[in-house]
């Protein structure tokens, strides 16, 4: 999807394409040139390996000052939000201290009454690892940054199922029993028709991306 020049790679946002550029994220993911790209994916943080991004150059910027003076100047930050919520048997993990850890930089904090937390981090980050709770209820996981695909994708599918606690197996793209049996499960819990066997409909995509929260 698209028609730019970079070529999207495991890993790559529209944060991180943007911050190898020297631009803010909104520069590229609003250019016109990528109107269709933005229409496909709708999120800038969900690309597909292989999509084409149009990256503008850089353009220098003017403005007026009066001479003699000191100004200032502020820079927009280019760091992106990590938003989790945590749950255990699908009850949020409430008011528990956490330490983020991501790409080796530590944040520490407390999850809000929903499980939830917010965490500004570069944009290039890769690995992450959180530890919730304290004492005998701690409770810690890994994850990638930047790999999740779009949801009407096998491998964003069985990506979004596996965060979600359905075991859809392996994320390689192969629509195998496993990732089957995982559809049909979340369909039957969340109250909407399962697909054929072997397909997926917008309907359960929709519902797949909006309990996953993107």
């Amino acid at each position: 999807m698209g028609s730019g020049t970079y070529v999207v790679q495991t890993g790559d946002c529209i944060s991180s394409i943007s911050d190898q550029a020297g631009h803010l994220w909104q520069t590229i993911w609003n250019h016109p040139s990528n109107s269709a790209l933005r229409q496909a994916r709708g999120d800038p943080h969900v690309l597909l390996p292989g999509d084409q991004v149009f990256v503008p150059p850089i353009r220098q910027r003017v403005e007026d000052a009066a001479t003699d003076q000191h100004h200032a100047y502020v820079r927009k930050s280019n760091l992106s939000i990590l938003r989790i919520v945590v749950k255990d048997l699908d009850e949020p993990v409430a008011s528990q201290p956490y330490q983020l850890i991501v790409d080796g930089e530590s944040f520490h904090g407390t999850t809000d009454g929903g499980g939830k937390l917010e965490q500004e981090i570069p944009p290039g980050a890769q690995n992450g690892r959180l530890i919730v709770g304290e004492g005998d209820d701690v409770l810690e996981y890994e994850f990638e940054l930047g790999t999740l695909d779009p949801s009407d994708s096998i491998t964003g599918i069985q990506a979004r199922l596996g965060n979600l606690g359905y075991d859809a197996g392996p994320v390689d793209g192969i629509h195998g029993p496993k990732t089957t049996a995982a559809i049909e499960e979340f369909c039957t819990e969340h109250g909407i028709d399962p697909p054929e066997e072997g397909e997926t409909t917008q309907a359960f995509c929709d519902k797949l991306a909006k309990e996953h929260g993107f």
